[in-house]
């Protein structure tokens, strides 16, 4: 029985240093901790007179993004060959330096133009439609107050075609989106295309590099703006831009080719969604890379 007992308190007793032990490990674990989280709040605080920078938020995502592609920096040779420098009196071909970045791996196609072209379709219609007659297409604004653009439509409530469908609660106030009159054509309802007007505003950076000395300027005059009524004889105000691409490319600049088919169905036929789109100017592919 003696040496039982004492077994059993030699067990005892190691058992009750073990615990021990732990919550030491313990404290000191959470002194530690403490003793860091102080480091880092002193650091933190710029109230010493120290230069410690104010450095931005790092860009942790390196996801490419869809579609597209990354091209690393590096150098390559830009300009004319060799073959091309007799009697050439341009800027000879020289060797430059790119810092890296994204591109798509294809054209623009049909379907992602056509994206911008819907959005802008169902924009201007629900825009016209105005939160009186479609509540639900509008994000909660404060009382007394009108929306203003697209910022404020609930893009969720308006996806699916909900404002196009046969059935739509809506169509029969969308009529001003349609052919009218002698521009429709006898049994069809055709949206004018016409009406598909993007309007958006930049920072102009050569109206900055012009105005830059000029006490006389504001912020104001360096925004670049496309809006559907622009101020006349203001330099930085012009005409919002039809989106719709022109399809009569196919017949004015191949006129040595039958291409009515091409006219009628290259931007809308399902069979060439995945094809480039054309017809497209510079102020729209512009405004569509703002978009």
């Amino acid at each position: 029985m003696s040496i039982l007992f004492s077994k059993y308190t030699k067990a005892h007793d190691s058992f009750i240093t073990i615990e021990n032990k732990l919550q030491l490990m313990k404290k000191i674990y959470f002194l530690g901790f403490l003793a860091l989280s102080v480091l880092f709040m002193s650091c933190g605080k710029n109230g010493q007179g120290e230069l410690v920078g104010a450095y931005n938020k790092k860009f942790k995502n390196k996801t490419i993004p869809f579609g597209m592609v990354f091209i690393p920096q590096g150098r390559t040779l830009i300009g004319m060959t060799d073959e091309d420098i007799s009697f050439y009196s341009g800027t000879p071909s020289r060797m430059t330096s790119f810092t890296a970045f994204y591109m798509d791996q294809t054209e623009i196609t049909n379907a992602e133009y056509r994206q911008f072209v819907n959005w802008v379709r169902d924009s201007v219609a629900i825009y016209n439609l105005g939160q009186a007659n479609a509540p639900a297409l509008y994000k909660p604004v404060a009382a007394g107050t009108t929306p203003t653009g697209p910022q404020e439509i609930n893009w969720r409530a308006a996806r699916n075609n909900v404002l196009w469908r046969k059935n739509s609660t809506y169509k029969a106030k969308l009529q001003d989106m349609y052919y009218s009159g002698k521009d429709a054509l006898p049994g069809r309802n055709e949206i004018d295309v016409r009406r598909l007007r993007y309007a958006y505003s930049f920072v102009n950076s050569d109206l900055v590099a012009a105005g830059r000395n000029d006490p006389s300027k504001s912020r104001q005059d360096f925004i670049e703006t496309y809006t559907d009524n622009p101020t006349p004889g203001k330099s930085n105000e012009h005409p919002s831009v039809s989106v719709y691409p022109d399809t009569m490319v196919w017949k004015m600049d191949y006129s040595y080719s039958q291409n009515d088919p091409m006219v009628e169905g290259y931007f809308n036929h399902p069979s060439y969604d995945e094809y480039p789109v054309v017809g497209v100017t510079w102020e729209q592919a512009t405004a569509f890379c703002y978009w």
